[in-house]
């Protein structure tokens, strides 16, 4: 399963698994829902791979779907922002730092 979202950022966030902690890196998107839809958010199951090309990069989860995220796409909606305060309130979370751009296929996963 393929996400187009129409905004994107990375997290570093922490989690709890088996009583212990471990930090990986998350996308949260969002999608504009225009005059029909509502906006909305989501954060991915945690990456583990990062394809690129001139236009965007592809995010695997965990959960095996991708994110294509466009890379003049990078920032915060109204909505993610919402969403990210619900996320810090979230007990899985023990941490979420918002990232900085940066070429994403350099990262250590």
């Amino acid at each position: 399963m393929s996400e187009h979202p129409d905004a994107w950022i990375i997290l570093r966030v922490t989690i709890i698994q088996r009583g212990e902690p471990v930090e990986e890196l998350r996308v949260l998107a969002g999608w504009f829902g225009g005059y029909t839809q509502s906006d909305r958010w989501r954060i991915n199951s945690g990456i583990v791979s990062v394809e690129a090309d001139e236009r965007e990069y592809r995010f695997r989860g965990h959960s095996g779907s991708v994110y294509a995220c466009q890379r003049n796409a990078y920032g915060l909606s109204s909505i993610m922002k919402c969403g990210l305060r619900l996320a810090e309130r979230l007990p899985q979370f023990r941490s979420i730092e918002p990232l900085e751009d940066q070429d994403w296929t350099a990262i250590q996963l």
